[in-house]
């Protein structure tokens, strides 16, 4: 069945440190949420004390209406998947799949049929009888779900599971836990500081600073349209030109910079432009020529350094001393004559992704 969650002004402190600020939040029932950040900045704090292992220093966590928040982590009924997987070593795949259901009193007769339908789910049946030292780590992990799956809970929380699998397992698994979701449909909860991981799963997404939620939307809008300079920063890779003033005119932006003016928008109706301000666009959406092109916003500039990375070319542009990073498709890179270090080339975008966002300190 699925369950909606609300946070209402939990936190967490220890002593004088803040992990968590008190946080609102709504987890719809079904949905896929990935909590997204840095290290330190309270998202596995958050999910800790969602499956009770972690007890809030303010607030109430409420399921379907009804308050857990003293509810011992046992009593939840929520699946945990960690890190390192935390399989018992001495056990079968098999009987590691069938512990929940053992810690509830459930015979191996009566469970049987539960335990070999998780292991079918995660295909793992021809595995039944290794032991988790013979699995490979791709192997480990959906042994861990499928632990986590058996008793068919409320909610499956899990905190960076695929941190120590190499590149391209990841990807595998990132795309059978996507999958997975849409076969269960039990609400996911998901921590990560892996941007692609992030956003290549998630129905939303809540970016976490400093023990704070600094915005949660679906990905594409995250990517599209953070609200500051840190999300920007941090989901993917933005360039950043500082203001120093603007003029509105229904609603349209044009900004005063070291490039000159440039038209943007605000990431939002109904906000103003910040007092500090500066304008974000991203490396993919501005356009790279020998020739002037017929842009919003165009500045000529000369690149200083060229990266093949296959499927893109990425280039660092100097422009009126700024340095802009620019990724273009590497078809169209071999398409354009005379595209190198040292070339004089010509950048431009339109107004629909400049954005205006409060100028802070962008994560790396």
């Amino acid at each position: 069945m699925k369950k909606s969650l609300t946070f209402n002004g939990v936190g967490k402190t220890y002593g004088r440190t803040v992990a968590l600020r008190p946080t609102d939040l709504e987890i719809k029932a079904g949905e896929f949420l990935t909590l997204l950040g840095p290290s330190g900045s309270g998202k596995t704090t958050l999910l800790m004390a969602l499956a009770g292992f972690v007890q809030p220093s303010s607030g109430s966590i409420l399921l379907d209406g009804q308050d857990i928040t003293n509810i011992p982590p046992e009593a939840r009924n929520f699946g945990v998947v960690f890190q390192g997987y935390a399989l018992f070593p001495h056990l079968t795949v098999w009987e590691n799949v069938y512990f929940p259901l053992r810690a509830r009193n459930l015979g191996r007769a009566k469970a049987r049929e539960a335990v070999d339908d998780a292991l079918a789910l995660m295909e793992l049946k021809p595995y039944a009888d290794r032991m988790p030292a013979a699995l490979s780590g791709g192997q480990q992990q959906r042994v861990a779900l499928a632990r986590a799956l058996v008793f068919k809970p409320e909610l499956l929380l899990l905190d960076e599971p695929l941190s120590a699998l190499d590149k391209s397992l990841r990807k595998t698994l990132q795309t059978e836990l996507k999958e997975l979701h849409r076969k269960v449909g039990t609400t996911f909860v998901y921590v990560t500081h892996d941007q692609e991981e992030a956003l290549s799963m998630s129905d939303r997404i809540a970016i976490l600073r400093a023990g704070e939620i600094q915005q949660i939307a679906s990905a594409d809008a995250l990517y599209w349209r953070p609200e500051t300079a840190f999300v920007a920063g941090f989901l993917g890779r933005s360039n950043f030109v500082p203001m120093s003033g603007a003029t509105v005119d229904a609603g349209a932006v044009t900004a005063l910079t070291v490039l000159g003016p440039i038209k943007a928008q605000l990431p939002r109706d109904g906000v103003d432009v910040p007092r500090d301000a500066c304008i974000a666009v991203r490396p993919e959406r501005i356009a790279v020529s020998r020739q002037e092109p017929a842009h919003q916003n165009r500045v000529q500039g000369r690149v200083v350094s060229l990266t093949f990375f296959g499927t893109h070319v990425e280039l660092d542009v100097e422009a009126r001393g700024t340095l802009l990073n620019v990724h273009v498709p590497a078809v169209q890179a071999a398409q354009e004559p005379g595209l190198a270090e040292g070339a004089e080339v010509w950048l431009g975008w339109d107004a629909d992704v400049s954005l205006v966002l409060p100028q802070e300190t962008a994560a790396a």
